[in-house]
């Protein structure tokens, strides 16, 4: 089983896309006034990328406009942009054409000083009112080479004429933002919770497909090329462009498509079957999702980490090479409410689809004893989790979050979960979340509120099962001693 790997590229990536590097909204502080990192003072409205790659020399011309708006009480005069370090800004326009003096220099991110970030500052020809908002046109040009050597193992992005991705987690392109981890982390929640639209053009030799989340708004060929333009279904807080000799399969009637590599060719079709039946189970269970115009699954090759955005998936070719239960467990994230809490612990959301992926394994792909050999390896994981860090003896779950070491939610949460459902049974196990979806799918939840649904919606007193497994670290002397998973179960039924 591959599952401890997995779940390092995907913890990696949300602990990078949910704290680090979602679409910052920081500014450089005015002249005379101190940066306060927790002080949202700008608000990205909207975003456009255009983009050209040449696979010859691997290097790329882009140039990005960003849309934003003064929300402090003070004018400001120079914004603040970080980029990945291998990208030089060649020039800024502001509206109307006009051309803005920039710096820009090498420097680590502070709070990951592994990290190393291109940091432009810009200078505004007129101070930004408070309330008002204006257009920034950033033209820059260069290589990506990741971040592997950060220790963000699932960043390897690079221009390559094989598989190119362009994202947030390599910074492709501009973040409004100080280099500063504190500062972007201050900012996820303004992000993820308001959006903003974007557009994106990129252009590429006619046999290559640009695969985005966004509606396709337009695709032209001019001298053996082809130009693809996307625009964003709902509030977007990210962008992710594919590319490569992507072949496509489409749902009839729908905005509904696959974008998979030449060489699963033969294997697309049983993912895309797969997606619509583990969509119909998880809507029979937990409700409709909202109505949308379109979604995407865009697959990118192993170890470039799987994500969840509110129209895409970008998934891992292991989901085409036999194993559907990585694809489950990101269908299952379009149904989680998103987090309310800066730092959440990733239990209700993680914990879950780590257990879902596997019941429905069993369920969809008829692989009996699938689940109990998941939390077999799910409790080993922990074990070792535990060994390489002692304090996660002594750290709640409820807590992974403020701590720092959401990876426990992965084999710890999993757990909790099938010990939940087996205590309450399927039929109230389903309700609950259906419950908790439909309450909290537009507006957001907590941990506190998915808690509190659990006690409302079942008949059972699980009080103690969320003392020791949420709120304290009885669960984790438990899965560290010889108690087996069953004779962990009974203590709560006895």
């Amino acid at each position: 089983m591959q599952k401890s790997k997995r779940i390092l590229y995907i913890s990696d990536t949300l602990c990078f896309v949910l704290f680090l590097l979602i679409t910052g909204t920081i500014l450089c502080p005015a002249k005379g006034q101190a940066f306060d990192p927790t002080n949202q003072r700008i608000q990205t409205l909207k975003r456009t990328l255009v983009v050209r790659p040449d696979f010859a020399t691997r290097t790329l011309e882009a140039t990005s406009t960003l849309t934003v708006s003064n929300r402090s009480e003070k004018p400001l005069s120079t914004i603040s942009v970080i980029l990945y370090h291998r990208l030089d800004v060649r020039s800024v326009f502001a509206d109307q054409g006009r051309k803005l003096s920039f710096e820009q220099r090498i420097v680590p991110m502070t709070g990951f000083e592994k990290m190393r970030v291109k940091h432009i500052r810009i200078a505004l020809a007129e101070a930004l009112l408070p309330n008002a908002s204006c257009s920034l046109e950033i033209r820059y040009h260069g290589t990506l080479a990741g971040y592997v050597e950060t220790g963000r193992r699932y960043v390897k992005d690079r221009v390559d004429p094989e598989f190119t991705i362009l994202r947030l987690d390599c910074l492709a392109y501009p973040v409004v933002s100080e280099p500063s981890i504190t500062a972007m982390m201050t900012s996820m929640r303004h992000q993820v919770n308001h959006g903003w639209d974007y557009f994106v053009e990129v252009t590429v030799p006619k046999d290559y497909v640009v695969a985005n989340g966004g509606k396709r708004v337009d695709k032209r060929s001019a001298n053996g090329e082809v130009t693809y333009s996307y625009e964003n279904i709902k509030p977007a807080w990210r962008i992710d462009v594919c590319i490569a000799k992507y072949g496509i399969l489409k749902k009839q009637g729908t905005n509904t498509r696959l974008y998979f590599l030449p060489q699963h060719k033969a294997a697309a079709p049983r993912v895309f079957d797969a997606m619509a039946e583990a969509t119909e189970l998880f809507t029979a269970w937990f409700g409709p999702r909202p109505i949308q115009e379109g979604f995407a699954v865009i697959e990118v090759p192993s170890g470039y980490g799987s994500q969840t955005d509110v129209t895409c998936i970008i998934q891992e070719a292991d989901a085409f090479q036999g194993d559907l239960h990585y694809f489950y467990h990101e269908i299952s994230h379009l149904w989680n409410p998103r987090p309310l809490e800066t730092k959440p612990s990733r239990f209700e959301s993680e914990g879950l689809a780590c257990f879902l992926e596997y019941l429905l394994e069993e369920r969809l792909d008829r692989k009996s004893g699938s689940l109990e050999n998941a939390l077999r390896q799910f409790r080993k994981n922990f074990r070792s989790q535990a060994r390489r860090n002692p304090t996660l003896k002594t750290i709640p779950m409820a807590q992974y979050g403020r701590n720092g070491c959401t990876d426990a939610s992965y084999t710890k949460g999993p757990i909790a979960f099938w010990l939940l459902y087996r205590l309450v049974g399927e039929e109230s196990f389903i309700n609950i979340y259906r419950t908790f979806c439909q309450e909290y799918g537009d507006k957001g939840a907590t941990l506190e509120d998915f808690i509190a649904t659990v006690h409302k919606f079942s008949d059972k007193d699980l009080q103690k099962f969320v003392d020791e497994w949420l709120y304290g670290t009885q669960s984790s002397e438990y899965l560290l001693g010889e108690l087996s998973l069953p004779q962990i179960l009974q203590l709560y039924i006895e």
